[in-house]
């Protein structure tokens, strides 16, 4: 075998091989991949890395649109170490082209490394990540050390909180992901990928979650909002009436806070908005929408499309219609009650 001197140069080829497969609702896919060179002066080592993103049916896509239940999403990375010696990983995530300033800051990532591709969901707790909010100024760069020929999956969370959603309604950012394997000290010895993006949205009805506490119910200057009856009415004297907010998963309870009726709730029944002693069920659940129109849409769980509406000028029952954009006999304030 010929020897070679210390002055003889190995050319080390580092092949970068990266496909991100993001499976939606509908099964569509996206794919990335990339090569890089290295040259340095080595004996015998040999680099290379192979990764993939594989949703699989338990985990959450990172292309996602954030509603008010669906506050959360996950995606994992699978890298292998195809060199000959170990190597340092980094995993970095960042932002570029927000449609609404702000909504990357809103946005929390973890990023961690998991035993299989099946414990990276939106629901997993990920043990030890590195966090930190997304930003378009700086990137939140997981760090770790693959052995030679070894694999491992790092698993990518995002979360918007409900209660953020409506300041980005209809909003949307770009998540790029930026993984690469350091060799050695020397710069020379790093290998990056190409960079993925993955675009997340924020549903455009993103519902609004008030805190706990004491309201008044208006329509403009209209009136205020009443028991009337065995339903809801507008009272055009606006004799103040204190409702109660109590906050669910993303929704609320609109609960009668005084007199005779206190305790119960907004509950939706056909067309017809009525006060009935608590239940927990779906037809007293509301979610708030908007600001539209200087005030407030109350869109019903329980049937969905129809939101609270009052008819009319004068003394009027509150019912149930389909949601209109901007519609007047559709928004209401909420303003905290006097005192509360």
């Amino acid at each position: 075998m010929t020897r070679m001197s210390s002055g003889t140069r190995l050319r080390l080829i580092a092949l970068v091989s990266v496909v991100l497969v993001v499976a939606g609702g509908g099964g569509a896919a996206a794919y990335w991949s990339g090569q890089a060179q290295l040259q340095a002066q080595a004996g015998t080592a040999t680099t290379g890395v192979r990764a993939a993103v594989l949703p699989t049916s338990t985990t959450s896509p990172l292309v996602a649109t954030y509603t008010a239940e669906h506050t959360r999403s996950a995606g994992a990375l699978q890298i292998q170490n195809a060199g000959s010696r170990s190597a340092t990983l980094e995993v970095a995530v960042s932002a570029e082209s927000p449609s609404v300033a702000g909504l990357p800051a809103a946005i929390g990532v973890a990023i961690a490394p998991v035993a299989t591709e099946a414990a990276c969901n939106a629901q997993a707790t990920l043990a030890s990540p590195t966090t930190g909010q997304l930003s378009t100024a700086a990137s939140i760069t997981f760090t770790g050390t693959i052995a030679a020929g070894a694999s491992i999956f790092v698993c990518v969370q995002t979360t918007l909180p409900a209660q953020s959603q409506a300041s980005f309604a209809a909003g949307q950012v770009t998540l790029v992901l930026a993984p690469s394997l350091r060799y050695a000290a020397a710069a020379a010895w790093t290998v990056a990928a190409p960079m993925a993006r993955v675009t997340q949205l924020v549903d455009a009805g993103a519902a609004v979650l008030l805190p706990d506490g004491l309201y008044d119910i208006g329509q403009g200057g209209k009136g205020c909002i009443q028991p009337g009856g065995a339903g809801i009415e507008r009272h055009p004297g606006c004799d103040s009436f204190t409702w109660s907010i109590v906050n669910g998963s993303g929704t609320i309870a609109i609960v009668a806070g005084e007199g005779d009726r206190a305790g119960q709730r907004w509950t939706a029944t056909g067309t017809a908005l009525q006060l009935q002693p608590a239940s927990e069920g779906p037809s007293q659940q509301w979610r708030i929408s908007g600001p539209v129109a200087g005030g407030y849409r109350l869109e019903s769980v329980g049937i969905p499309g129809e939101c609270a509406t009052v008819l009319g000028n004068g003394r009027e029952a509150v019912s149930l219609q389909p949601c209109t954009e901007s519609s007047a006999a559709q928004t209401f304030s909420l303003p905290p009650a006097s005192g509360s």
